[in-house]
């Protein structure tokens, strides 16, 4: 090296400068001579990050990487290697050290270095002494420019600061008690600020000094009233305090000194023990009270007043006082109690006394004296249940019925109970109360009441008695055993009344004489089909004056069947034609009925057999209608003109009161006009093209054998068609015009529009002859022929395309073919020559081939004088007469490349922004070539030396791009050199080429953004006072300063949501952080973020966070809020010590230890503070000394709450006065135990109110401090709805009550005068003997908020087509959750009756009748008569609907369906169980079965014998198919339940099923030649079960001896069953059977199972496993012929151990004995072999059971038990 060490200084935050340069030289040459350089690896690694070294032309290049900080690091050492290029062999190195040093800035603020944060000096300081000395130094270390202190916040007034040493002094007299001292603390902000040798001001720091104030003894005690005026009353007790009257009357004493200096004592003066006052000492403020000392020498009559001074002493040496005067007024007490004459007051008024008159009147006396006593005496209160319809004049005592709509009522209530109180002293002194009992005497106030509106009785026409016996009843109100309770009964007149008879005394009616129903002139309904007398029935009590109340009874007459019908005419002869149509009407016959009502009246038409062949007749309309077949006389040999029908009219009798009467009727059947015409075939036709319109081609003969034909021609547009030439299809209206056809000839003509071959080549022609005269409906017959179209030649030739377009180069030869056009002509074997058209400058450039249509070039052609050559071709056909046509040639041109591009108007000047991105668009150029594609395209392209790789150009849009970013301090302008290629992609060789110049200069962006210099990371501590400056906030902009890109502005952007803070500006770059509001009240750390934001566009900014914490200051005393001001505690006299009496609460809304509250008893000169304890923390007041009620009932205690603030903590005062209460004192009592109030149900929380009943409290006034009655809830409500305002006692619902879910709320009140602490929750349970609680129930009132409900959506039903007209054969039910007239509920049809698949209906007949809604009770009743040949079924909707209109709707289905398509299944159990559990019952089977399920009727089970068993039921039901609405045949209903068999059997168990069948045989009508067809199935059927009969008998002979020989060659079986194969053991047979076997044996009779395998306690168990000597053989029956011994041990088993024997299987019952037996027999006597239910599968018992085992074995194997 040439200077092996160097040393360089750098100013602080320099980076990226070059410190330095170093050279290093080698004597080798080569690459031993070459030198490079690089930081030696091993020094610090601090120099390694801030510093580089470069190798430059030979020379090392220190450059600075990272900024320095002074005050971080001041010096470094760089050591520097330089190396040679010896590669390979030992490389040579060299060092050199470079010593840099760091130059300090100004850039750091001031920094404390002595601070004393608290100092405390006496309040009597001379001015101008010295407190504190604060020190600060130049944060700078390297410059320490001088620091200038100064006061910029707190009192400077009162203090100033030297502002070169930092002293602090006194500048005014001091006093701890002024106002300004805040409790005697001054806090004051310094500020330090550097100050440089040139005399500018630098950078500043700020700190707060608080300064606290020492007392001194300079106040005297003072008062608050400058006098008092207190009163007493006579004959209070010991320590009873005065009470202060006035406005100023402030007990308080203060002494703004501290500690001992305001420290006094309190006393009175002239008092004579009469009065003390409490406490006698005080510290700095003080509350005192004014308590009798000596009651004794308290007596109004000898002295009402006193006159004494109160004075305050300081303790101190010096004794400084002051006093104030007291005046003590007596009052007089009262110590009496109004008395009334007795404990009790009764009184008897009638029921009938009016508003107004006078009930009783109390009167009570008081032996006080003026409104004291009697004289003051008034009467308070009147409570009880009648309380307020009376009125109880508070003078006088009179008791008056109110006017405000009540009325005594003896019936309700015979006897009240009232509560009255007086009071003296005006009502307000001492009260007392008595019991006022009211009797309420009867008056005939009350009628009879029937106990019925409506009464009703049913007779028949002619009849002496009623079906059923009526007896009207009536009650009377009135008082018992009395005349006003006693009742007779009378008929009122009327039309019907002399027809019946009451009895006066039991109240019975009966009939006086007969009545005829069609004698009745009286409306009736044919729903009821009945007539209804109305007859009025009295009854009257005897009193006086007699009342009475009247009921009413309906008689409903009903008919009998007398009249028979009438047909009105004896014969009837009708004509029909003989295409009448299965189901038109013949004939309506009329019959009419005399008798009164439905159905007696009713008639029905009946055809005979005979006349059925033909006819049928409607049974209710009498409407003959023509059934199947035909009536064509033509079609029977010899014809059949004429019929004979028998008609027979029924009425709706039943049984033998049925009438009838028969009538013929003659049909006879006329000819009509009923064939079809015969048309003419018609062979091919040729026609020309040519033919003019209406031009006759043919006509169509037809003939028709009718007479009274006539004949009409329709041409078939639909059937005919017609082709091209190619064989496709025409749509019909491209032709249809082409023809006209005659309707009334049938003459084919040529149509208007003519033939067109080339349209239409060939047509089928489809024409339609109709007889327009025919009777019977269309007659028609039709015919088709082929017309073939010649051709003429009519059509121009047609070129393939409308335009041809082509295209050759310029320049091409002549000759070159360009493109071929091609025309054809529609017209057969034509040919066509083409030819040019156009200019002349244009056709002079072209030639065509006049027979192939090939245009070529004729002539030179350039594009740039002509670009599109366009002309027109001529195509012309070779007819006599030519025909032509024309199309349009365009012929483009192709370009060659032969010119060069020429640039427009292009920019020669561009201005670009150095903070333009890169990609930027920052100009374009535009270049035109007029060739045109690739000779027309232009590239453009930038000549790299101007542009320096900064700009490239987009090569197709000529687009200047910023390729990389711009910097105008390196580079400021360019030089563009543009280029503009054409034909670019091919090669320069085939291109041609233009030149652009463009110069293009840089503008200056905002890029640099903002820095901010001296953030604090220490947070800057200030108080809640603080006013002034905070801290100085600065940034900088590294842009130019004279443009707005170097204009810095500051701003709060986060961290102060309240605005507490803001920016002051100073200059640019530089503000001020001050508070912007007061910051009194407002604690903790603010982290304020702070934006500099410079003045570009767009502006550039940076954020700093500034950390300021607001300290809290001691300025808030603790305040208590439990309990209030002038509370008395009451305490009871045997409390046990350490009992907790109250906690007492304070706040503080100071922070920290500012805000920290603890608690303490003062001391008084009483000693009450020795009785009780405070905890300090919890302010829990606790007993800690016995009580003694008899020495001092009243105990005033001073609480104070000081917090533990700093410097001086703070503290309130509180006064507690605690009574002493006796033991077992009186409670208030309520006079009731329970208490009802009424309440809206969904009223909103809160809305209604009610007032509980009043208390009664037996305290001793004298003897207690009057203390309020509080309630509370403390049982009951488990849900929390309610509520009970303790002081107002209004209870009140916390929640919006639902009567629907709770009726009736039950809660349990408490009353109380602990009104501090509640009672806790007690159990729900009400004590009686409590009186302090109240048994309250809220009765909840309805709305109508629910609406009415179906029980479910869907109902469906059935109506069997012999059911009566007006039957009710199904409900509907729905439900209300309201109650009362809320849930009363209405039931309608509200919509129309749909029919679907219906059949048998008269087409007339509305179906919107056929079905009704009992209004009531939701029964659907049958509005028509249904007949056999009707089926189908409805839908319609119900609705319910409550009285506001709101309701539910349901749909309804009713199916029609047989007799005989009812399932009977018997139960053993009621119809009563079944019905409970009905709805489940029919779930089930529909489940099971997939079916709808409808249940038609319950009844008693009827036995074959006709007997009736109460023990069981049928319960009769159809199933529906769910996927068809069809109801299921009987047959397939038991098949299907026989399927689900394992399925239903829980089922069949639980309800007890014992059979299903069909509920009866279907009726079937035949006729002689249906039982010629039965008579002979059946001989077939017999002879077939006869032959099988004979081959079963073959078959069991051979199988009995092949089993019996088998069973003599085979050993005896000794072991055990075993499973599968051939051996299986098989139930209730032969152990080894296998063929042969009764299937029906394999089910368990007596098992619960159906299955035996399902059941192992039901699992047969072989003979062998219990007689294993001699019943082990394979065939026992063989080889035991004679085995009576085997049947006594069976008989034995099967009676001790409940077994019983069926084949040689021995099955055990579950109920052990023969009981389960006998019970199951039962249970199958009753079943058919058709039965699903549970219960024996036989039909009889089994026949082993009373046989001998041998003999029912030999049995089985002859006859199989007739399997």
């Amino acid at each position: 090296f040439t200077e092996p060490q160097v040393s360089v200084s750098v100013p602080e935050h320099t980076q990226g400068q070059i410190l330095t340069t170093l050279y290093a030289t080698d004597r080798d040459s080569g690459a031993f001579g070459q030198v490079i350089y690089r930081l030696q690896p091993d020094q610090d690694p601090e120099v390694m990050q801030r510093f580089s070294i470069a190798t430059k032309n030979g020379a090392a290049v220190l450059r600075l990487t990272e900024e320095l900080d002074y005050e971080t690091r001041n010096l470094y050492e760089v050591i520097v290697e330089a190396r040679d290029r010896a590669s390979p062999g030992e490389v040579n190195t060299a060092v050199a050290t470079v010593i840099v040093q760091v130059e300090d800035k100004p850039d750091r603020g001031p920094e404390w270095i002595y601070l004393k944060a608290v100092s405390r000096i006496s309040e009597d300081i001379p001015v101008y002494s010295p407190v504190v000395t604060v020190r600060a130094v130049d944060g700078d270390r390297g410059i320490r420019n001088t620091i200038l202190y100064s006061i910029t916040g707190g009192n400077s007034d009162l203090f100033g600061i030297n502002p070169k040493t930092g002293l602090i002094y006194t500048k005014d007299q001091l006093d701890r008690e002024s106002p300004e001292a805040r409790n005697g603390a001054f806090i004051l902000e310094i500020s330090a600020r550097e100050h440089s040798p040139l005399g500018n001001l630098g950078p500043e720091a700020r700190t707060e000094v608080t300064i606290v104030l020492e007392d001194v003894n300079d106040e005297i005690p003072k008062f608050r009233a400058e006098s008092l005026i207190a009163e007493v009353a006579e004959n209070s007790p010991y320590k009873t305090p005065l009470s202060i009257i006035g406005s100023t009357g402030l007990t308080e004493v203060y002494d703004p000194d501290r500690g001992s200096n305001g420290t006094f004592n309190l006393y009175l003066e002239q008092s004579e023990d009469i009065f003390e006052i409490s406490p006698t000492s005080g510290i700095n403020e003080a509350s005192f009270i004014l308590r009798v000392r000596n009651p004794l020498r308290l007596d109004y009559e000898v002295s009402r007043s006193f006159n004494l001074t109160v004075v305050a002493e300081e303790t101190a040496p010096t004794h400084r006082s002051s006093s104030i005067p007291l005046t003590v007024f007596l009052t007089d007490q009262n110590d009496n109690f109004p008395a009334f004459r007795s404990e009790q007051i009764e009184v008897y008024v009638p029921e009938d006394v009016r508003p107004g008159e006078t009930l009783t009147v109390i009167e009570a006396t008081d032996e006080d004296a003026g409104i004291l006593g009697t004289a003051g005496v008034r009467y308070t209160d009147l409570s009880g249940p009648i309380s307020e319809f009376l009125t109880l004049d508070s003078v006088s005592g009179e008791v008056v019925l109110s006017d405000n709509g009540f009325r005594f009522d003896r019936e309700a209530a015979a006897v009240h109970y009232l509560i009255a109180t007086a009071a003296d002293n005006l009502g307000k002194g001492n009260r007392n109360t008595v019991q006022l009992v009211i009797h309420v005497q009867d008056v005939n106030d009350n009628p009879p009441q029937f106990n019925q509106p409506l009464y009703t009785a049913y007779l028949e026409e002619n009849s002496l008695r009623f079906s059923f016996p009526v007896t009207v009843r009536a009650e009377d109100a009135d008082e018992k055993l009395t005349l006003n309770s006693e009742v007779r009964y009378d008929l009122l007149s009327s039309p019907f009344s002399d027809s019946f008879l009451v009895d006066p005394i039991s109240g019975q009616v009966s009939v006086n004489k007969p009545l005829d129903f069609e004698s009745i002139d009286i409306e009736f309904s044919d729903e009821t089909s009945e007539k209804i007398l109305p007859i009025k029935i009295r009854g009257y009590d005897l009193g006086s004056p007699a009342l009475s109340s009247t009921t009413r009874l309906e008689v409903h007459v009903n008919d009998v069947n007398d009249q028979p019908p009438q047909f009105t005419q004896s014969s009837y002869s009708v004509s029909v034609p003989e295409d009448t149509l299965s189901g038109q009407p013949v004939l309506n016959l009329a019959a009419s009925d005399g008798d009164g009502t439905s159905p007696n009246n009713l008639v029905i038409f009946r055809l005979d057999l005979d006349s059925r062949e033909k006819f049928y007749i409607d049974g209710e309309t009498g409407l003959i209608s023509v059934g199947s077949g035909s009536l064509d006389p033509d079609l029977y040999i010899p014809p059949r003109t004429n019929y004979l029908l028998r008609v027979t009219a029924v009425d709706g009798g039943l049984g033998h009161r049925q009438l009838s009467a028969n009538v013929t009727v003659n049909v006879t059947v006329t000819d009509v006009n009923n064939k079809p015409p015969v048309v003419k075939k018609i062979d091919p036709v040729f026609v020309m093209e040519d033919l003019d319109p209406g031009t006759r081609i043919l006509t169509v003969e037809a003939r028709d054998p009718d007479l009274t034909s006539k004949l009409r021609f329709t041409l078939d547009l639909s059937q005919s068609e017609a082709r091209q030439e190619d064989g496709r299809l025409l749509p019909t209206e491209q032709w249809r015009e082409m023809l006209v056809l005659n309707a009334s000839t049938g003459e084919l003509s040529v149509g208007k529009p003519g033939f067109d071959r080339e349209a239409v080549q060939e047509l089928l022609i489809v024409i339609i002859v109709e007889d327009t005269a025919s009777e019977t409906g269309p007659q028609i017959s039709t015919t088709r022929f082929p017309v073939y179209v010649e051709d003429v030649n009519d059509n121009d030739p047609v070129f393939s395309e409308p335009v041809y377009r082509g295209s050759i180069a310029e320049n091409s030869l002549n000759g070159t073919p360009i493109i071929s056009v091609l025309a054809t002509d529609a017209d057969s074997e034509r040919t066509i020559s083409y030819s040019v058209e156009g200019d002349q400058e244009t056709t002079s450039l072209l030639t065509i081939n006049q027979l192939t249509g090939q245009i070529s070039v004729a002539d030179k052609i350039d594009r740039e004088t002509i670009s599109w050559i366009n002309c027109t071709v001529i195509a012309a056909d070779s007819g006599t007469v030519k025909r032509t046509t024309s199309a349009q040639v365009s012929i483009r041109i192709i370009d060659e490349n032969d010119n060069s591009p020429e640039f427009l108007s292009s920019p020669t000047f561009i201005t670009v922004s150095e903070g333009e991105d890169v990609g930027t668009v920052v100009g374009r150029v535009v270049a035109h070539d007029q060739d045109e594609g690739n000779y027309g395209t232009i590239t453009y392209s930038i000549d790299g030396a101007g542009s320096f790789t900064t700009f490239n150009i987009v090569p197709n849009t000529g687009e200047i791009i910023l390729s990389k970013a711009l910097d105008r301090e390196s580079r400021s302008e360019y030089n563009l050199i543009i280029q503009a290629h054409d034909n670019y992609p091919f090669g320069l060789d085939n291109s041609r080429v233009s030149y652009h110049k463009i110069y293009i200069q840089v503008e200056d962006v905002n890029d640099q953004p903002p820095e901010f210099l001296d953030v604090p990371e220490a947070c800057v501590s200030v108080s809640e006072f603080h006013t002034d400056d905070i801290i100085s906030v600065r940034a900088m902009d590294r842009d130019d300063p004279k443009s707005p890109n170097g204009l810095v502005r500051l701003q709060l952007i986060d961290g102060d949501p309240d605005n507490l803070f803001r920016i002051a500006k100073v200059r640019n770059g530089v503000g001020r952080l001050i508070p912007s509001t007061s910051l009194l009240g407002i604690h903790g750390n603010f982290s304020l973020v702070v934006e500099a934001e410079d003045q570009g566009q767009p502006p550039n900014s940076a954020q700093a966070v500034y950390h300021v914490c607001v300290q809290d200051f001691n300025d808030h005393a603790p305040q208590f809020i439990v309990p209030g001001d002038n509370y008395t505690l009451r305490v009871l006299e045997n409390t046990t010590v350490g009992t907790e009496v109250l906690q007492v609460m304070a706040v503080d809304p100071d922070v920290g230890p500012n805000g920290e509250i603890r608690y303490r008893l003062k001391k008084d000169s009483s000693g009450n503070h020795r009785m009780f304890s405070i905890n300090e923390t919890t302010g829990s007041l606790r007993l800690v000394q016995t009580l003694d009620r008899e020495a001092t009932k009243l105990h005033d205690l001073r609480l104070e709450a000081y917090d533990l603030g700093i410097p001086t903590p703070l503290q309130s005062e509180l006064d507690l006065r605690i009574l002493v209460e006796n033991v077992n004192d009186h409670e208030p009592k309520f006079t009731v135990d329970e208490f009802y109030v009424d309440m809206t149900e969904n009223e909103p929380a809160g809305a209604e109110r009610r007032m509980i009943v009043d208390t009664v409290d037996l305290d001793d006034p004298e003897d207690e401090v009057e203390v309020g009655v509080c309630y509370y809830v403390v049982g009951g409500d488990p849900q929390s709805l309610f509520d009970v305002d303790p002081f107002t006692h209004e209870i009140f619902a916390l929640k919006p009550l639902d009567r629907e879910e709770t009726v009736n709320h039950s809660l349990v009140i408490q009353a109380t005068e602990h009104c501090v602490r509640p009672p806790r929750r007690q159990p729900p349970e009400f004590d009686r003997m409590d009186d302090t609680l109240l048994h309250v129930v809220v009765r909840v009132t309805d709305r109508n908020d629910n609406r009415p409900v179906f029980s479910r959506p869907e109902f469906t039903g059935g109506v069997s087509t012999d059911i009566s007209f007006g039957t009710g054969f199904m409900e509907v039910r729905a439900t209300d959750a309201d109650s009362g007239v809320n849930a009363a509920i209405q039931y309608s049809v509200c919509g129309p009756i749909d029919s679907v698949n219906s059949e048998g209906f008269p087409e007339d007949q509305s179906t919107t009748s056929l079905f009704r809604v009992d209004p009531d009770s939701g029964v659907i009743r049958i509005n028509f008569d249904p007949q056999p040949n009707q089926k189908g079924y409805f839908t319609f909707s119900v609705c319910a609907r409550d009285v506001s209109g709101e309701g539910d709707e349901a749909r309804v289905t009713v199916y029609l369906l047989r007799e005989d398509q009812r399932v009977k299944f018997v139960t053993r159990s009621q119809p009563k169980e079944i019905r409970e559990r009905l709805e489940e019952f029919r779930g089930v089977l529909s489940e099971a079965t997939g079916s709808i399920v409808n249940v038609d009727e319950l009844k008693v089970h009827g036995n074959q014998d006709g007997t009736v068993d109460n023990t069981k039921t049928d319960v009769l039901l159809h199933f529906v198919h769910a996927e068809n609405n069809t109801v299921m045949e009987v047959e397939d209903v038991l098949r299907t339940i026989d399927y689900k068999t394992l399925e239903l059997d829980p089922f069949f168990k639980e309800f007890n099923v014992l059979q299903t069948e069909g509920s009866a045989m279907p009726l079937r009508q035949e006729t002689r030649q249906g039982v010629l067809v039965s008579s002979l199935a059946g001989l077939s059927a017999f002879v077939f079960v006869l032959l099988l009969l004979v081959l079963s008998l073959c078959l069991s002979q051979r199988s009995r001896f092949a089993r019996k020989l088998k069973a003599i060659t085979t050993d005896a079986y000794t072991g055990p069953p075993t499973q599968g194969g051939k051996g299986d053991l098989v139930p209730n047979t032969n152990r080894h059977a296998s063929e042969g076997s009764n299937p029906v044996w394999m089910s368990g009779v007596e098992c619960m199972d159906w299955e035996v395998r399902t059941d192992p306690q039901c699992s047969p168990r072989h003979l062998s496993e219990l007689f294993p000597n001699n019943t082990d053989s394979l065939d026992s029956n063989v080889l035991n012929p004679n085995n009576d011994r085997t049947y006594l041990e069976v008989q034995s088993v099967r009676q001790n151990n409940g077994f019983y024997v069926t084949g040689d299987v021995l099955y055990r019952s579950r109920d052990g004995g023969g009981s389960d037996r006998s019970r199951t027999s039962e249970g199958s006597s009753d079943r058919n072999s058709e039965s699903s239910g549970r219960g024996s599968l036989f039909g009889a018992s089994h026949p082993f059971q009373n046989t001998n085992l041998t003999d029912a074995l030999h049995r089985s194997e002859s006859t199989d038990l007739q399997t």
